[in-house]
């Protein structure tokens, strides 16, 4: 049995680096940490000590890159009575630029339809446990959709 009063080193000595253009797996069994370490990365984790550098670009984890990423959650929360295209409209009506044209963010909208293979569902509804939707896969797709509307640099997924 852990003693809970002694610190728990989750990872020691252990170096990353992923360039761009590069995609970067955290692979694991069920409780092995993954979503902890994705959270340290993200600078979403908020309890617990954190030894050691996170650079991105060779610098400090600043609010200007974490403002040009996106962290896709592992819920699928979103609201089942609008449609798959009504959703990624919600989404960038709150985050671009309310100078954008609603022209632009139509086309934005279509661009990541496309992008995520949803473009054949962007009329059907999201749906619920009580109202038939789009499937599991769709789901998590629009959920990467919502997140990344912005076109992030980079993305935790």
């Amino acid at each position: 049995k852990a003693d809970l009063k002694q610190p728990l080193s989750l990872l020691k000595g252990v170096s990353g680096r992923a360039h761009p253009g590069e995609m970067c797996a955290l692979m694991g069994a069920s409780g092995a940490g993954k979503s902890t370490l994705l959270d340290v990365l993200a600078g979403r984790k908020t309890t617990g000590t954190i030894v050691g550098d996170i650079l991105f670009n060779g610098g400090e984890r600043s609010s200007k890159v974490m403002r040009s990423s996106a962290y896709v959650m592992q819920d699928n929360v979103h609201i089942g009575v609008l449609t798959v295209r009504q959703t990624l409209r919600y989404a960038a009506n709150l985050r671009l630029n309310e100078k954008m044209t609603p022209t632009n963010k139509e086309k934005r909208i279509d661009k990541i339809l496309d992008m995520l293979g949803l473009a054949e569902h962007a009329d059907t509804l999201v749906g619920n446990e009580y109202i038939r939707g789009i499937s599991g896969g769709q789901l998590k797709r629009l959920s990467i959709g919502v997140e990344i509307i912005h076109l992030p640099a980079l993305i935790f997924l």
